[in-house]
């Protein structure tokens, strides 16, 4: 192996003030014209009701939202299991949702930067119709804004007034409220909005392209066809991609390469320096899978355990658990340290979390990494 090829994890750069960030000011001018909108609508609403009341009313806004974030992800869940689609995982906040080989499991993890929720919904066929990718992005916003119709005409049906009135004018708001700022399309945190995306499927060029071929692999994934056996991904690495399109790209292309046995052939090594200089101009929450992926590679090559460690501390968190490729890696350290009692700690807690994996592909491939760890007889012992 080749250790020298090793890429260590790149300092991380002091944040952004908000202020100082582009699309930061859209968001801004749009929240505002919306948020007055509706504090004008829910003023105009409450007529009578006291002071204590309008503030009970106000208090309403974080669960409202909260709401709204379920309906939105829920939507997008919806319109791609109706479009046959294989729904993996739901995030709201820092609760997740995840579909593994062992069916569905919910547990607590930490916010992902730059989005409230999200739905991780994944083809089952090769080809995805333009019309059900379309459905699946609008199926949030249109979730949030019908919910806020029905709340307005529950209003004028019944000819609510006072506090009720008052209550879903709040839930109106909101909803319009995200709903219409989801349709804008802008990239915040590295994650494109749902116009962004929409954009991108209506008018083609390179994003479409890439993200046709992402939805490919990830349909192969599905269906079991492990990255070695891809299709190569003879797409260039456009500069004005979103950050979601360009990591996924690279690390398609890394992981047909590892999966290959090719970890030093030049279109590895390419990817793994493209992913590790863009690292923290990744997304939070694809971030950590980049981290992961890179953790394999550095192992795989012969970098020092604690530049593997180093990845593996960066791989914490993220949209998807990685818990089964933390542990193997671990054991795989361990056996390079000749400690087979960590070894097999860590093989058996990699195994009881392979179910948690979301794609058979990735099962397979990591359960094969597991079966080369099997552990070694004692020095001295000879089976015969």
């Amino acid at each position: 192996m080749t250790a020298d090829l090793a890429l260590p994890v790149p300092p991380k750069p002091a944040p952004v003030p908000a202020w100082r960030r582009p699309a930061t000011y859209g968001q801004f001018a749009l929240g505002g014209l919306f948020g007055g909108l509706g504090v004008m609508a829910v003023i105009g609403a409450m007529g009578r009701v006291s002071a204590l009341e309008a503030v009970l009313v106000l208090a309403v806004l974080f669960p409202a939202a909260w709401l709204h974030l379920l309906l939105h992800e829920a939507g997008h869940a919806l319109m791609g299991w109706a479009g046959g689609q294989h729904v993996a995982a739901i995030g709201l906040g820092p609760w997740r949702f995840e579909r593994g080989a062992g069916g569905w499991r919910a547990h607590r993890a930490a916010n992902v930067q730059g989005i409230g929720g999200f739905a991780l919904v994944l083809p089952r066929t090769e080809r995805l119709s333009r019309a059900a990718r379309i459905a699946y992005l609008l199926g949030g916003p249109m979730a949030n804004l019908l919910a806020a119709g029905a709340a307005l005409a529950l209003v004028a049906a019944f000819g609510l007034d006072g506090r009720a009135a008052a209550l879903l004018h709040v839930f109106a708001v909101v909803g319009a409220l995200i709903g219409a700022i989801n349709l804008v399309p802008f990239v915040s945190g590295g994650w494109s909005s749902d116009g962004r995306q929409l954009l991108a499927v209506l008018r083609g060029g390179a994003e479409a392209d890439v993200t046709e071929a992402m939805i490919r692999l990830s349909a192969l994934s599905m269906l079991g066809v492990r990255p070695r056996d891809w299709p190569a991904l003879d797409l260039p690495d456009d500069p004005a991609l979103p950050p979601t399109l360009r990591d996924g790209l690279w690390r398609c292309r890394l992981a047909r390469a590892l999966d290959a046995g090719r970890a030093e052939a030049a279109d590895a090594v390419g990817a793994a320096r493209s992913l590790a200089g863009a690292f923290w101009a990744g997304p939070d929450g694809l971030r950590q899978i980049t981290a992961g992926l890179l953790a394999a590679w550095s192992l795989k090559v012969g970098a020092t355990p604690a530049l593997v460690d180093a990845w593996i501390a960066e791989s914490e968190g993220g949209l998807i658990d990685q818990t089964a490729l933390r542990a193997w890696l671990r054991a795989a350290l361990a056996r390079q340290r000749g400690d087979e009692a960590e070894v097999r700690l860590r093989v058996a807690e990699a195994r009881a979390a392979l179910p948690r994996m979301i794609d058979p592909a990735s099962r397979a491939m990591l359960a094969d990494e597991l079966d080369a760890l099997a552990p070694r007889p004692p020095a001295g012992l000879v089976r015969m």
